[in-house]
């Protein structure tokens, strides 16, 4: 009886060691990999419940949340567009912030204001013309393992500025603090051109007058 007390104990231990590794392992996913070739998948994608740390909360514009996000992705984001449902979005610019506590920014459009002295969440602008954007990736590169992460904006309607928040959801190494902001980029989409309507009717003027000609000719 002693003996199958004791392995009963055994057995339950085991149990709930497995139970905390699945439970860890849930809370602490691997960071996804992002191959260029492919883009942005659907399992790195915040909305599906398989994002790394990251919400849509993390990045604002205006107020509101960014529409969708994809990542934590490792290493760095030094790639060229950025791929997603078959479609290119292009770097427009990039923000660098100075290492060794020196808060130096390097950027011809984005600026950032700090929240606190961690680097980890704050304030950007961007004061470019954007007046041809169908929607833009802000992304956030911040340590390395997981390193950057894409958030989504398409509804640019009515904006006469884009200017948002920012925070870092993930920590640097083995740290426990957030890991601090290394460079922010925006990648834009440019907005699909509607011929006015101008342009319609001319088009079709000529193609009635080409029909006209061709019933003379015959």
């Amino acid at each position: 009886m002693k003996t199958q007390w004791h392995s009963g104990i055994k057995t339950l231990s085991m149990v709930a060691g497995a139970a905390l590794l699945v439970g860890a392992g849930s809370a602490f996913a691997v960071p996804y990999t992002y191959d260029p070739t492919v883009g942005l998948t659907p399992s790195a994608e915040c909305n599906s419940g398989n994002g790394y740390l990251i919400s849509t909360s993390d990045t604002t514009l205006h107020g509101n949340n960014a529409s969708n996000c994809f990542g934590a992705y490792t290493g760095n984001n030094n790639f060229g567009p950025i791929k997603w449902n078959n479609d290119y979005w292009y770097q427009i610019d990039k923000l660098d912030i100075a290492e060794n506590g020196n808060n130096q920014q390097f950027s011809d459009y984005i600026s950032v204001e700090f929240g606190n002295a961690t680097w980890s969440d704050g304030s950007w602008s961007f004061n470019g013309d954007f007046s041809d954007w169908g929607s833009f990736f802000l992304v956030t590169k911040a340590a390395n393992d997981p390193g950057w992460a894409a958030y989504l904006f398409d509804d640019l309607a009515g904006l006469n500025s884009l200017e948002g928040t920012f925070s870092i959801p993930w920590s640097a190494g083995n740290s426990l603090n957030p890991a601090d902001l290394s460079h922010l980029s925006i990648y834009k989409k440019v907005a699909a051109q509607v011929p006015e309507p101008g342009t319609i009717g001319l088009l079709a003027l000529g193609l009635l007058g080409l029909a006209g000609s061709r019933r003379t000719r015959t």
